[in-house]
């Protein structure tokens, strides 16, 4: 078999393939029994490593989906929460160094570490306002459908505010932001560049 041929392939049948094909076709002609269980063991051992390596990327790529699902949650609510404080203050958003406080009260988190953090990210705090937003009053403000609102971002203070510069991308290769309409989005480095920051 051509190595040609396993380029369609995953990595891991890949190596299964080249290394346990030929040990198992030379015990199955080989006449020597002793060789033989040899050989099947070998195969054994080494389609169980191979298979472990599949679980593992599986679980793997399950807990990366999960998180940037759970993140992509957590923006959402503060979409929601941020358009209910606009609702209560004459459609004016909440100053951008207090804007967590602003909101807490309309989040149903237990804490600011519950709600405020991403577990993809490393650093304290997982999430940055518009800092072009701050106390800007929303009236007559158009196409809020495409103005972020909040992205992720690797900051240490729980109000942390800024702009694209402080965008991070920590869900594959992408980020999750929330728009001024409370909807979110998953963005790669392409789409960034399309992203509205000035209302």
């Amino acid at each position: 078999m051509k190595l040609e041929a396993l380029h369609g392939l995953s990595h891991q049948f890949q190596w299964m393939i080249v290394l346990i094909l030929p040990a198992g076709l030379f015990a199955l002609f080989a006449r020597n029994r002793r060789f033989v269980r040899a050989a099947a063991s070998v195969s054994a051992a080494l389609a169980a490593i191979g298979f472990s390596s599949i679980l593992l990327d599986a679980f793997s790529s399950a807990k990366i989906s999960a998180d940037r699902s759970t993140c992509n949650h957590q923006l959402r609510a503060m979409g929601m929460a941020v358009n209910m404080y606009l609702s209560d203050n004459d459609v004016t958003m909440p100053p951008a160094s207090r804007w967590t406080a602003a909101i807490d009260s309309r989040l149903k988190w237990e804490s600011p570490d519950e709600g405020f953090n991403c577990r993809s990210a490393n650093t304290p705090f997982s999430y940055a306002f518009n800092a072009t937003l701050d106390r800007k009053s929303m009236m007559g403000v158009i196409e809020q459908a495409e103005l972020i609102l909040a992205f992720d971002a690797a900051v240490n203070t729980l109000d942390a505010a800024g702009d694209s510069r402080i965008l991070e991308r920590r869900h594959s290769g992408g980020a999750n932001v929330v728009f001024c309409d409370g909807h979110t989005k998953w963005v790669n480095p392409h789409s960034e560049k399309l992203l509205r920051w000035n209302p």
